[in-house]
């Protein structure tokens, strides 16, 4: 089972209609994420961050190095693990989109 900070930490997406589709390729984002939350808090460099999918697939993730780019603070990760690509997504913007900057329901 995979686990973060010892709960277990699942990805996974619905689509409509509905099809459920594990995301473990989506982790390498998490991981990342969540280690630069956890270095924040902590500058801990040697601290690994696990994370896993429904699936059971397993990233590890650490922080390489820190890094100053003008005035913002930041990481440089290592993330290791397996995922292979399912699928490819394109989105195109329309000059004329009635809703450039995205919309949102409440």
């Amino acid at each position: 089972m995979a686990k973060e900070s010892g709960k277990f930490s699942p990805v996974a997406m619905i689509t409509s209609p509905p099809v459920f589709i594990p995301l473990p390729y989506n982790i390498t984002s998490k991981t990342c994420r969540n280690m630069a939350r956890n270095w924040q808090s902590t500058r801990n460099k040697s601290q690994q961050s696990e994370h896993g999918t429904i699936i059971n697939s397993m990233f590890t993730g650490r922080i390489l190095e820190e890094k100053v780019i003008n005035q913002y603070r930041g990481i440089i990760p290592q993330i290791t693990g397996s995922a292979w690509i399912t699928g490819t997504h394109q989105f195109f913007i329309q000059d004329k989109d009635p809703y450039p900057q995205g919309f949102e329901i409440i």
